[in-house]
């Protein structure tokens, strides 16, 4: 994450939202937010934001499972199922983490 000279760039140029900033696995799981205040999360990778950017939204990068239990960053960071089977089953595991916490 690029901190507080990375996020006021985005922030002074325009963009709608970020999404580079990893987020610890919570209960119910963390959502997009604004950051219009300062982060109410830890920071996983400094530095990140310590300032106020209203208006610009974080889309966090919410850490997935693969169908053993494992923690992955990203999807194609997983324990691959092998079969498109697998892959719909650790899909669907991971979107109903969200939906039903919601």
């Amino acid at each position: 994450v690029g901190g507080n000279n990375m996020f006021k760039m985005l922030w002074e140029t325009n963009f709608t939202y970020d999404s580079s900033m990893p987020i610890y696995e919570n209960r119910p799981p963390s959502w997009p937010y604004t950051l219009d205040y300062k982060l109410f999360h830890d920071c996983m990778i400094p530095p990140c934001p310590t300032r106020s950017y209203p208006g610009l939204w974080e889309v966090p990068m919410v850490m997935w499972q693969d169908l053993n239990g494992g923690r992955c960053s990203m999807g194609d960071a997983c324990s691959n199922p092998p079969t498109p089977d697998g892959v719909y089953k650790m899909l669907i595991k991971n979107f109903e983490r969200h939906y039903t916490t919601n």
